[in-house]
């Protein structure tokens, strides 16, 4: 019975110490998700800065149609909206290592409370183990006392029955 129950036990330690360390391994990649999305944004940023600079360089003291500028504004806009796209990845992103991060908390008190309960099984088994030997103890002391009542009995009625051969 016992070894059932502690086979259960087991199996679901393991489980959980499995289900911990998949969960970190989840926080690790999007930990490393959202370090790349947000190299990628400042490599980005770095990128739309120059490109802006570029193009303002190029109709610079220069007298250009306004086609031109509105050219060069939707260009801009289009840079912005691609560095706004970014960011709001790395919001995403960091939204979900978050929510990995909530998981892996929850994965680690579900490890710690498989392992209490093993270890409480374990200091009932130790228990009940000690309860069943002092039992076994009492029943044998209680058997050895009978013996000695038996013998002690025999020899009283074989006192009464034969004085004589008593005393030698």
């Amino acid at each position: 019975m016992y070894a059932e129950l502690l086979r259960i036990k087991v199996h679901r330690e393991q489980a959980a110490a499995q289900a911990l360390r998949r969960q970190q391994c989840l926080v690790e990649q999007q930990a490393h998700v959202v370090q790349q999305a947000r190299a990628e944004a400042a490599t980005f940023q770095e990128y739309r800065i120059q490109q802006e600079q570029r193009l303002f360089a190029n109709i610079k003291g220069q007298l250009v149609a306004l086609r031109v500028i509105e050219a060069m504004n939707q260009q801009i806009a289009v840079l912005r909206e691609q560095e706004a796209l970014m960011a709001t990845r790395i919001l995403d992103e960091e939204k979900r290592l978050k929510e990995a991060k909530q998981t892996l908390e929850e994965a680690r008190h579900r490890y710690l409370a498989t392992v209490r309960e093993h270890e409480k099984f374990d200091q009932l088994v130790a228990m009940q183990r000690e309860i069943e030997a002092q039992e076994h103890l009492r029943r044998e002391e209680a058997e050895l006392e009978e013996i000695a009542s038996m013998v002690h009995q025999a020899r009283q009625e074989a006192r009464r029955d034969n004085p004589r051969q008593v005393g030698r």
